[in-house]
């Protein structure tokens, strides 16, 4: 709830990252990151102003069906990703 009311409060356009999904045998995708932002999203649409305008297209990376494991080692490699330095982040001076 608390992004949802982020970006309805500043909707810049677009939502940042990818959301990842993996095929399921069953024909059912499961989220293995993003899953908040998709939440947000389901939030701000069902919210009386709806989604903005800027919002209402989220990247997804769609994965092949996997095995338990596989899904969780792409969860792990996902979130052990290093962050972006501050120093390496473009400024306005």
């Amino acid at each position: 709830a608390e992004i949802a009311k982020a970006k309805a409060a500043a909707p810049a356009a677009g939502w940042p990252g990818v959301v990842t999904v993996v095929d399921g045998d069953d024909g059912v995708a499961a989220v293995v990151d993003g899953q908040h932002r998709l939440g947000a999203a389901a939030l701000l649409a069902q919210a009386p102003a709806g989604l903005p305008e800027g919002l209402a297209s989220i990247l997804v990376d769609v994965r092949p069906a996997a095995d338990e494991a596989a899904v969780a080692a792409l969860f792990a490699e996902i979130n052990r990703a290093e962050p972006v330095p501050l120093v390496d982040l473009p400024t306005d001076d």
